[in-house]
């Protein structure tokens, strides 16, 4: 293997394959990509993830159009599990970060380790990149619905979240709501996210809110930490 230098990717599928990429280079992750992921799994996308560098920093972008995938940045950098749905890109952090995604048959994580950059990073994204949000508030019933409705992803991290998630049902069991409230609470918290521009819930989502809102609440884990 090539020897990492400052500033290379390292693309580990932690089952014996990798590659080292150079800042010059724009690589496919997928059942087809330039860097196999899942590729006897026909569930997963041909091309379902893309990396780059600007020079300075690597980006990481969902290129699918309907799985999602879980990141994990090195914990040094301070930043906590975030979501990468489909359209949107993540800036990869110096160190090791570790990508959790489901198919509907099966599970799979890989490592993605950006070496120390030889020059300080730009704090922009490139011009497609999701657009800053406002400020989101949520009062203590929302954070409390956030925290169970994220905790079985908490818990894996690599699992399915149409599987794991609570029903509808068993939040009002957990949470000693009726089943309308809690149906009443995800909608009004689905609604003030659209407005914020929060990216996956805009107009056009074909998954239930009660996911997507999990998935959300599961990579921002600092709205109901002073719940723990």
């Amino acid at each position: 293997m090539q020897q990492a230098q400052h500033g290379t990717l390292l693309i580990d599928d932690l089952i014996g394959h990798s590659r080292l990429l150079e800042v010059s280079e724009s690589v496919t992750l997928g059942r087809q990509g330039d860097f196999p992921l899942a590729s006897d799994d026909p569930a997963m996308h041909r091309t379902f993830l893309q990396v780059w560098s600007n020079g300075s920093q690597w980006f990481i972008k969902n290129i699918g159009s309907f799985i999602a995938a879980t990141i994990q940045p090195p914990a040094a950098c301070g930043f906590g599990r975030t979501l990468i749905s489909p359209g949107s890109i993540e800036v990869l952090h110096p160190g090791t970060s570790t990508l959790y995604f489901s198919t509907a048959t099966m599970s799979y994580e890989c490592e993605l380790t950006v070496m120390q950059s030889l020059r300080s990073p730009q704090p922009s994204l490139p011009p497609d990149g999701p657009f800053t949000t406002h400020v989101f508030e949520p009062n203590e019933e929302q954070c409390l619905l956030l925290k169970t409705l994220a905790q079985p992803l908490l818990d894996n991290p690599a699992a399915e979240p149409r599987v794991v998630v609570s029903s509808q049902r068993e939040l009002a069991e957990a949470l000693d709501w009726t089943e309308k409230k809690v149906e009443r609470k995800i909608q009004t918290l689905a609604e003030t996210l659209q407005k914020l521009g929060v990216p996956q819930f805009q107009p056009g989502q074909k998954i239930s809110w009660r996911i997507v809102l999990a998935q959300f609440a599961a990579a921002h884990p600092h709205y109901y930490a002073h719940l723990s």
